[in-house]
């Protein structure tokens, strides 16, 4: 087949229920000439074929011009559906064509913008006739361009996962990465890629995508949001927190830090059978002599988009109500129990900030990960804007619990005021805030002590602010 050639000029992917409109829209197109790929057209090609296999030759671009998915409810609940529809959106991500016309059955379905980016135009069912819709993929088939794709050396070679395309359903551009301008040649990761690990294989999202090179490009640490594809789930989509490292030397240094996610794996099977609350669960975890990869889980409510984290707050949309006021400082008193089990265990986070905490329902705050707990302290580390003083390059002390009080209350303090704590003196949070409670405003400046032993252990800060809590009315 040639560039430009297609065997289809559009097929077309639904759920059961939809058929009986979805087969009025094939009906349509063929009586004006178009050809259309349609499950029931292709009995007699498909019978005694592995259909799974043959329909991801059709979706994923090799054989039609376009891909129509009829999303419903039904369809993003359906593991063949969507299957047809990941396969057609890795050659989405390929092409520059607008492959994927999306088309919304109903106004009660939610397409989770993983999926799709809200951007992306839909047309809606009930706005259109299956005639009416059928002249307008005519129309749309007519004044397409001819497709362009990588030649199959250059797709080969560079990646199979589309590090050369721009997906236009997942994210416009690549996520900020730290990438050395030397070194060994890098698998792709960015979003739309599709990772494989062991018997699993994850669709890399943009939130919070980051690929990150050690200085003498010895070990990459990835991560992201992700949402499972292998196997696929068949009641919701399974969301989840993608992190991997590989070596690319063999050194003492280089194999500690493949075993780091195999230890946090460990340490979160063992608060989950303690029942410990505020810890995400073990989705995979996999490691290999170069290679270590650990997939935890992402709350989302069902057939819902996935929990946001607490940066959320911090877009300046709308200032903090009292309402969120409370749910924030009672998720976060919450949380330090969560904290202070790991305390117990004799580690702490170290990595605490806004994008670290996930905000499921209520005031129920979850832990993003371990944080640093499982690697050694290193004068510096920490996210910057949060940093303990204990953590800063010429700082005397070393990280440990009472960098996680400080942490928790520079977010506290963040999220109240509007502001970064000053890391020496940061002005008391009722300078800033005049209507936060005062026991609230006392609990967060105790916890921002710039000396570790004059913070509260966490069971005090714990009682200090739901005791804060308590006077918000």
């Amino acid at each position: 087949m040639t560039e430009g050639d297609h065997t289809y000029d559009v097929a077309v992917s639904f759920a059961g229920a939809q058929r009986p409109y979805v087969e009025r829209v094939v009906k349509a197109c063929e009586a004006v000439g178009l050809r259309v790929f349609y499950d029931r057209n292709e009995t007699v090609q498909l019978w005694g074929h592995n259909v799974i296999p043959e329909l991801r030759k059709v979706y994923g671009g090799i054989a039609t011009r376009y891909v129509i998915p009829f999303l419903s409810r039904e369809y993003l609940a359906g593991p063949y559906p969507m299957d047809e529809f990941y396969a057609a959106m890795r050659a989405a991500i390929e092409r520059t064509d607008g492959y994927l016309l999306p088309l919304l059955m109903d106004d009660d379905t939610v397409v989770p913008p993983e999926l799709l980016d809200p951007a992306i135009i839909y047309l809606r069912a009930k706005d259109y006739s299956p005639e009416d819709l059928a002249g307008i993929i005519a129309e749309k088939v007519r004044a397409a361009p001819r497709p362009r794709r990588e030649s199959p050396d250059t797709h080969h070679t560079k990646s199979r996962h589309g590090s050369q395309g721009r997906s236009q359903h997942i994210d416009q551009q690549p996520f900020p990465a730290i990438i050395p301008a030397t070194g060994p040649e890098r698998p792709s990761f960015r979003a739309g890629a599709e990772i494989e690990a062991g018997r699993r294989a994850f669709l890399i999202h943009d939130y919070l995508a980051e690929e990150r090179w050690s200085s003498d490009h010895a070990v990459v640490r990835r991560r992201a949001r992700c949402t499972q594809l292998i196997p696929a789930h068949t009641a919701q989509l399974v969301y989840g927190w993608f992190r991997q490292v590989e070596s690319h030397e063999t050194t003492q240094r280089t194999r500690d830090a493949l075993g780091e996610l195999a230890r946090e794996s460990d340490l979160l099977n063992m608060f989950g059978r303690l029942r410990v609350p505020g810890l995400p669960g073990v989705i995979w975890s996999a490691s290999d002599a170069n290679k270590s990869t650990l997939v935890t889980t992402w709350p989302a409510p069902r057939d819902g988009k996935p929990h946001d984290t607490l940066d959320a707050l911090l877009d300046g949309s709308s200032s903090l109500d009292r309402v969120r006021l409370y749910r924030l400082c009672s998720g976060l008193a919450d949380l330090c129990g969560t904290l202070g089990a790991l305390h117990g265990e004799g580690l702490s986070h170290r990595c605490l900030s806004p994008d670290e905490i996930v905000s499921a329902r209520g005031h129920l705050l979850l832990l993003r990960d371990l944080g640093l707990a499982v690697r050694p302290y290193e004068p510096g580390e920490g996210p910057a804007n949060y940093q303990a003083p204990e953590q800063q390059l010429r700082a005397a002390g070393r990280g440990g619990p009472p960098t996680d009080i400080y942490q928790l209350a520079a977010v506290a303090y963040h999220l109240i005021t509007g502001q970064i704590p000053h890391s020496t003196a940061p002005l008391p949070v009722r300078r800033l805030a005049p209507d936060v409670p005062e026991r609230l405003g006392a609990a967060v400046d105790a916890g921002l002590a710039t000396d570790p032993a004059d913070r509260p252990d966490m069971r005090s800060l714990r009682s200090q602010l739901k005791a804060g809590c308590a006077d918000i009315s």
